[in-house]
């Protein structure tokens, strides 16, 4: 894996992979271009109306029929909604995030590049960039009961991995809507207790079932029965990324598309039923790749429509800033600890990283038979211990149609609590610069008023 990640670094650096169309953005194409990578984001200026979207959407479509090169690729399924029919070698996603961030992706030739840099309408054109898993491949089977749970749920080191208790409440992410961008979940899987579901598949050709692995086991950490720190919630599979650990930052953003506009239906649907109950909804995204600006604004227009997001930092051991999602402003950014209560040697770190959780050698659901397991190491493996500690949080509030609802937990103040209660000054091998802050979930507090500051 690390050949790998060194190549894909080495890439990034040589595209230089943010191009921008407007001086208030910073132009970074000025060197060579990888010929086989015509994939790229276009963002609009917020200023542009849904007519004009319309009229580009004319403009773009005949830009590219104007060329025969786009014209022999395999007809796409994708609607896009700008009154064009997307091609194989042409448009491929169009975005509306919750009304505030509007786009496309596609494959364009140099000569259309330019013509949509130079657009009136568009702020922002990036590379397209792959994105990865950030899991390490050093993996044992066990099936021992987690240390990464009893640690989360006590404030002192612990002195072994086995025999150690996880304290937590009953309510353990009742009535919260979770999901996970990665690469799909066997929902099979006796972990699982039928509380996992199929959501969308976001990559063309890809079947709904995870056959890597990754997703599974971030699941199982998420939410799962042995494994996992919200027993009780109930998680939705967004499959973003392909069987390989692989994946595109433009479907990133479509599966964030997406998981907002089920949000809302869902919140709608549950607010009217008496027998269901609404506490929030919390994604995880185990996954990095490099600098996006186009991704963390869908990261944030997702929180801005209040959806709670955690996201791994990255295994580089580098500063996280440099990376996607682990840049953006607004999520969770999750780096990963040690049963010693030391960083992880691979783990991100700097101001980009929020806070510290379990992230090595931590066991698992995995693919096979449906109580296969696995330890994996890695912040992909910290962040599902954090978004599970948000939905774990978000489920000891009222329901939100209950008559003893109170204002509920914004992501914002969620992400002052969990700072605001983690154990602090106790990981070793924290760079100067990064916060030392491990997660802690209130060791079974079943009152959030007596974690609130």
């Amino acid at each position: 894996m690390r050949p790998a990640l060194d190549l894909l670094r080495f890439s990034t650096l040589l595209l230089s992979a943010v191009i921008a169309s407007d001086t208030k953005y910073p132009n970074a194409l000025e060197s060579a271009q990888l010929e086989s990578l015509n994939s790229y984001i276009v963002i609009f200026k917020p200023h542009v109306s849904s007519n004009n979207r319309k009229i580009y959407g004319r403009w773009i479509e005949n830009q590219i029929s104007k060329d025969e090169s786009w014209n022999d690729g395999e007809q796409s399924s994708t609607q896009f909604p700008l009154e064009s029919r997307p091609r194989a070698f042409g448009l491929k996603h169009a975005y509306d995030i919750n009304g505030q961030l509007f786009g496309y992706s596609g494959q364009f030739n140099d000569i259309l590049l330019k013509k949509i840099q130079q657009h009136p309408d568009i702020a922002w054109v990036e590379r397209d960039s792959e994105v990865q898993i950030q899991a390490r491949d050093e993996t044992v089977v066990q099936n021992d009961a987690p240390w990464g749970l009893a640690r989360i749920s006590r404030r002192e080191r612990l002195h072994g991995k086995h025999g150690n208790p996880y304290l937590y409440s009953e309510e353990a992410g009742e009535g919260v809507n979770v999901y996970i961008v990665d690469t799909g979940i066997d929902i099979n899987h006796a972990d699982f207790e039928s509380r996992a579901f199929i959501g969308t598949t976001i990559i063309a050709g890809e079947v709904d079932e995870d056959e890597h692995g990754h997703g599974t086991h971030c699941s199982g950490v998420f939410i799962g029965k042995k494994f996992g720190v919200a027993k009780r919630a109930e998680i939705c599979s967004v499959k973003a990324i392909s069987s390989n650990g692989r994946g595109k930052q433009s479907d990133m953003i479509k599966a964030l598309e997406w998981i907002i506009n089920t949000n809302k239906k869902n919140f709608e649907n549950q607010r009217t039923r008496s027998t269901k109950v609404f506490r929030g909804s919390v994604v995880d995204i185990s996954i990095g790749g490099p600098k996006s600006i186009a991704l963390n604004m869908a990261i944030d227009a997702a929180i801005a429509a209040g959806i709670h997001v955690s996201v791994a930092a990255g295994n580089d051991n580098g500063d996280a800033c440099q990376h996607s999602p682990s840049s953006s402003n607004l999520a969770i950014t999750v780096g990963a600890s040690t049963i010693l209560d030391e960083r992880a040697w691979f783990s991100n770190h700097g101001r980009c990283t929020d806070i510290f959780a379990p992230g090595f050698d931590i066991p698992g659901p995995w693919i096979g038979q449906n109580n296969s397991s696995r330890s994996t190491s890695g912040t992909s493996t910290a962040s599902p211990h954090v978004a599970g500690l948000l939905a774990y949080f978000l489920s000891l509030q009222p329901a939100q149609s209950s008559a003893y609802t109170v204002t509920p937990l914004t992501p914002q103040k969620m992400k002052k609590l969990l700072i605001a209660i983690s154990t602090k000054a106790k990981l070793a091998n924290v760079p100067s610069g990064t916060p030392n802050f491990l997660i802690w979930n209130g060791e079974g507090s079943s009152n959030i008023s007596q974690l609130q500051f």
